[in-house]
């Protein structure tokens, strides 16, 4: 089976109805989402992660960003962040889940999910 010809050149693999998995950075719609308005029973081929959580985001679920843009972004519930939103954080310093570096006099709270504190 062919999975390209049939569901486009991001699908690597297939059933003889769907595509199973998609390359990095794009999904297939498993199921109706209002909020993005896709319709999985009109899709035919893996989207864009891009297309749906913005052009941060660098993997995806149909649901969620997964992984974002190194430095400047972070991952929170499910979306992608400007690092700078953290007040205290040092220019281009999150990791995935906040900051990991902070400005100097103040300490990275972990437990908080990468805030910085003085």
């Amino acid at each position: 089976r062919d999975c390209v010809v049939q569901f486009g050149k991001e699908c690597l693999g297939c059933d003889s109805t769907t595509c199973t998995s998609c390359r990095a950075g794009y999904f297939w719609a498993g199921e109706d989402d209002e909020d993005t308005g896709i319709v999985a029973i009109e899709e035919t081929r893996c989207r864009a992660c891009q297309t749906i959580h913005g052009p941060n985001c660098l993997t995806c679920d149909q649901k969620v960003c997964l992984n974002s843009s190194a430095g400047d972004f972070f991952i929170k519930e499910g979306q992608v962040v400007a690092c700078d939103t953290i007040k205290n954080c040092a220019e281009k310093s999150c990791s995935a889940t906040g900051c990991k570096v902070c400005n100097e006099g103040y300490f990275l709270n972990g437990e908080t999910g990468g805030t910085c504190d003085l």
